[in-house]
């Protein structure tokens, strides 16, 4: 008997050719057979007949309608039909079985003919109980279609209704038919007679041979069964034994462990001498061992065995086909390995683990007994087998499943990540990190984004545990990173000590196997995401599988990151054109709007210098007016000829110049950084235009993040439009205010000249008128001091007379000299050499005062035609005015220096010892453009008040106190610097000290060079 569970899949499984009867009682046993039986041939294709007799058209159709199918386009296109018995058994008014089984092979050929694969037909044969002419030959027509229906393109169900029929005829029907459904269950039916002897003429003997055949039939299975129920007690046992462990492998989710639980179980139990479980390698090359029971199955793990599928092994063999292999006499067997280690073994088998028809791997059970293995034994233990390989792969699917889990949850994590922030290196980050955490073979992984202006790829996010160094670079076109981008496609490099494109740069530590997939976005290559290992092959399709995922999210992270910079790089260009656009329009000091320009420039665009130089038209030269950065203050000042260096190119071209890197480009001219002493890397300038002509140049210097692109061209190209023409405007401005300047200062200095006459006129009448009574003074005193005793109280009256005569006298003799105001007597000195003596003179004055004197020499210092005692008069001034100013001590520092109109670079490093005088300085107003000899006096003093530095070269101007100074000293060395054609400089700041620059101009013939 078959089950009713079975019995539907049955109706289901039904193939042309079959004939069944259906015997029902009820008409829900009747709906359970032919519903599924109609139903499965429309699914199929089939052509499907329905003979109607006790039921309307409509309940049948309602059986299909009620299980979901709609039955309309069926009927519509004639593939499902519904015929009543004037159709078919009586269609010519009596019931003739030969016209009828014509019909139905007619009807089978017209089927085929119309595309149908088959013909299915079922019939209720409640007709034939009517009494219609032929209907006698109901059996004769059932046993017929057993001629008919083997080997034909048509299935067939006849229809009983058990309540109608009477029971001989059914019993009847069970002789015709080979399988019949009674109620809602199939049977193999017992009482079938073959159709030749159920038409024969003697049917009664062929019923009695029948059943005289079926009882001896149930006399040998009667025996059959005992034998088989004492091998099934024997089989029992081993299968309780079997299902122990099978219950136990079942158990164990973890497949290393559920190995060695069932090869030790095994072993244990059949006390075996050695079990092992081997598994194929994933290419399906070899069967590695990864479980093995005892001494010899702990070496074998520690040694990595493993068995060639296909070679001289039984293990490899069994691998190979996919089936048991058997020695019962090892010393028999052509095809076995043989082990040193399993050198007991005298009969052995292999059992391949076969999963959903796939062999993973094979069970090997060895014995010390030869024929130790019984055929029952041999079936519990490859039934065991197949359980077991379906419990590996059933772990296998648990720990996929948890690891597809893992995935999903770092893959929300990254989409998370990615949907709440843009910062790229964090979301980098994240998928690195995602990465080396879900593949556990990884040691460690590291981001390259492709810089295409620089030709490298670039780390952008490692991970904590990789050993990489991030700062390391590659150039595109090198490595397996840059083979990626290449193609476009994952590789997986399974030993890096065996390819040649690897580069042992790819990590600081030693590498086994490397996983690199690109990051696309559309189409185009960005850069990678790689993995490596300490193993090699130790990535498999599912890793590669996951990691072009992440590569995936690492892409589109990119993109949106870069979407956003983008954006807001726009915004800050905006920002930026505006913020210098409303600077440099809102003032017109030329300073101020060549710094606002130069420090928005360098800000914007992120570098660590720039400098701003303008072209002077007389000299032809460009000129560095401002700069920012590193030692920019000695640029100022320095000048390049038109065409020298990217500058000077970019001025005398017109055209703005793009270097990423200055050591490649032969325009570079190294000179400035020479003078500076700043490395410069890259390079951006852009030409400053008013009316299509050329006014300076703009240069932004080494980009801090990265390298220069075009957008910062465009971006400092749409900047200078502005500035150049803000630039000119200053220029203008100042220009104007250099001549106002120059008016005020010739005006002051003939006010000057003037009040200096008369108050030397003044001075020298007041001196004769004064000097002859003051002689009488001093005479009288010094003999009326020479007359008194010491203990005398007079005699410290008059020590004050006569010390303030001798005060005054020193007056009258200061107004006498201001007073001459002799012209100079000029021959070529050496100022270095007056100021040494000047200093040899005060160096005892400055020490009982605690200052210290720091002297620096330019021993490159020309000639210069000057009166040696006039000029040393003015260095003794301004040294004891310095020393003056420091009541409380402090430090004096004199520098001496030459300072050429047209400063070069070669020039400027040729100053100052100490670097203090070797910046470029601008030239000062009011020398004419001339070479000139400086001398500078800074002390650390008290410094000069704003209000009173205007002041200070006026003659009897003092800040000192009253017995300390005349208030004449600095307006002499004023007259006398001046009648040299020189001029003297003031800086000061009120807490800080003063800094006193003499220059002196150099004729042309004492000009150096």
């Amino acid at each position: 008997m078959i089950t009713p569970a079975y019995s539907l899949h049955m109706i289901a499984d039904l193939k042309p050719g079959e004939h069944l009867c259906c015997i029902y009682e009820t008409e829900e046993e009747h709906r359970v057979v032919v519903t599924p039986f109609l139903r499965r041939g429309l699914e199929r294709g089939e052509k499907v007949l329905y003979i109607v007799d006790a039921r309307p058209t409509e309940a049948i159709l309602g059986y299909l309608q009620d299980g979901g199918l709609d039955v309309e386009p069926y009927l519509a296109s004639g593939q499902l039909a519904i015929l009543t018995r004037d159709d078919t058994y009586m269609r010519e008014g009596i019931f003739d079985p030969e016209r009828m089984v014509a019909l139905l092979r007619a009807e089978t050929e017209q089927t085929l003919d119309e595309g149908y694969p088959a013909l299915r037909v079922t019939g209720e044969m409640t007709w034939a109980l009517r009494g219609l002419p032929g209907s006698e030959w109901l059996i004769e027509y059932e046993a017929r279609l057993n001629e008919f229906f083997p080997g034909s393109k048509c299935v067939g169900l006849c229809q009983y209704d058990r309540r109608r029929f009477d029971p001989a005829v059914l019993l009847g029907m069970l002789h015709i038919h080979p399988t019949a459904f009674i109620g809602a269950e199939v049977y193999d039916n017992f009482y079938y007679i073959p159709p030749a002897e159920l038409l024969g003429r003697d049917l009664p003997a062929a019923k009695l041979r029948h059943c005289l055949e079926k009882l001896a039939e149930r006399k040998r299975a009667e025996a059959e069964r005992e034998g088989l129920l004492t091998a099934l007690t024997h089989r029992n046992i081993q299968l309780q034994t079997a299902a122990e462990v099978s219950k136990s492998a079942s158990t164990i989710l973890d497949p290393e462990e559920l190995m060695n639980q069932a090869v030790n179980l095994i072993q244990k139990r059949f006390d075996f001498y050695y079990v092992g479980l081997f598994l194929v390698d994933e290419v399906g090359e070899y069967a590695v061992l990864r479980s093995g029971t005892g001494e010899a199955g702990r070496k074998m793990l520690e040694a990595d065995h493993r068995l060639a599928v296909g070679g001289e092994s039984m293990i490899g063999w069994s691998v190979a086909n996919a089936k048991a292999r058997i020695a019962l006499d090892v010393g028999k067997e052509a095809i076995r390995f043989d082990n040193p280690l399993l050198s007991g073994t005298r009969s052995e088998m292999a059992l391949p683990l076969i999963s959903h028809g796939q062999c993973i791997g094979a069970l090997t059970v060895q014995s010390t007994e030869e024929t130790a293995f019984s055929v029952e034994d041999i079936t519990v233990l490859q039934t065991m087998a197949d359980q077991v390989a379906i419990a590996i792969e059933n772990a296998r699917l648990y720990q996929e499943i948890v690891r597809r889990l893992k995935e999903t949850e770092a893959l929300d994590a990254v989409t998370t990540t990615l949907t709440h922030s843009l910062d790229l290196d964090q979301v980098l980050q994240t998928i690195v990190d995602s990465a080396t955490r879900l593949i556990p073979a990884s040691t460690g992984g590291v981001i390259h984004l492709a810089d295409e202006a620089a030709g490298k790829l670039i780390r952008l996010a490692t991970s904590p545990g990789g050993n990489v160094q991030k700062s390391m670079e590659m150039s595109i076109g090198e490595g397996i990173a840059s083979l990626t981008m290449q193609k476009k496609r994952l590789i997986n490099v399974p030993n890096v000590e065996e390819d040649p494109r690897f580069l042992t740069i790819d990590t600081a530590s030693p590498n086994k196997s490397l996983l690199t997939a690109p990051l696309l976005i559309d189409r185009d290559c960005i850069g990678t995401l790689s993995l490596n290992s300490d193993q090699m092959g130790a990535f498999s399709a599912d890793d590669e599988r996951l990691l072009t995922t992440l590569a995936a999210q690492a892409a589109i992270a990119v993109r949106n990151a870069r979407l956003h910079q983008e954006g807001r790089r726009r915004v800050e260009e905006l920002v930026f054109l505006n913020r210098v656009g409303r600077a440099i329009t809102s003032s017109l000091n030329l300073e101020q709007v060549l710094t606002t320009v130069m420090e928005e420039t360098a800000l914007m665009l992120g570098t660590e210098a720039g400098s701003i130089s303008l072209l002077d038209e007389e000299s032809n030269e460009l000129v560095f007016e401002a700069a920012v950065g590193p030692r920019s203050e000695e640029m100022k000042g320095l000048r390049l000829p038109l065409g020298q260096g990217i500058a000077g190119w970019v001025a005398r071209e017109g055209q703005r110049l793009l270097v990423p890197d200055v050591k490649e480009d032969p325009r570079f001219y190294p000179g400035i950084d020479g003078a500076t002493g700043f490395a410069t890397r890259s390079l951006l300038a852009v030409p400053l235009k008013v009316k299509g002509k050329v006014i300076g140049v703009i240069e932004a210097v080494n980009k801090t993040e990265g390298y220069f692109s075009q957008a910062d061209v465009a971006l400092l190209s749409s900047m200078v439009q502005s500035a150049a023409i803000a630039i000119e405007n200053a220029r203008l401005y100042k220009d104007l205010q250099d001549r106002m300047e120059e008016l005020k200062r010739t005006q002051a200095q003939l006010i000057q000249s003037a009040k200096l006459a008369a108050i030397g006129e003044l001075a020298a009448g007041v001196a004769h008128e004064i000097n002859n009574p003051l002689a009488s003074i001093v005479g009288f005193a010094r003999l009326l001091l020479q007359a008194v005793d010491d203990d005398d109280p007079m005699r410290e009256d008059l020590q004050i007379i006569d010390r303030e005569a001798a005060r005054t006298r020193a007056i009258v003799r200061a107004l006498l000299d201001f007073a001459r105001q002799r012209e100079p007597r000029l021959e070529p000195v050496d100022v270095n050499e007056i100021v040494r003596t000047t200093m040899t003179l005060i160096r005892h004055q400055a020490k009982g005062a605690r200052v210290t004197i720091k002297e620096s020499y330019d021993e490159t210092l020309p000639p210069v035609s000057l009166d040696a005692d006039q000029i040393k008069q003015v260095f003794l001034n301004m040294v004891t005015n310095a020393i003056q100013a420091m009541p409380q001590g402090g430090e004096l520092k004199v520098v001496t220096a030459y300072r050429p109109r047209a400063q070069s670079p070669e020039l400027a490093k040729e100053r100052g010892p100490d670097g203090s005088t070797g910046s470029p300085q601008r030239l000062v107003d009011g020398m004419d453009g001339a070479d000139r000899v400086t001398v500078e006096f800074h002390d650390t003093g008290a410094g000069i008040s704003a209000e009173d530095l205007p002041r200070i070269f006026d003659p009897f101007f003092t800040t000192k106190k009253v017995d300390q100074g005349t208030g004449l000293g600095l307006s002499i060395s004023h007259g006398i610097v001046e009648r040299h054609g020189g001029r003297i400089e003031v800086e000061s700041e009120v807490g800080q000290g003063s800094t006193f620059t003499v220059m002196l101009p150099v004729t042309e013939g004492q000009r150096k060079g």
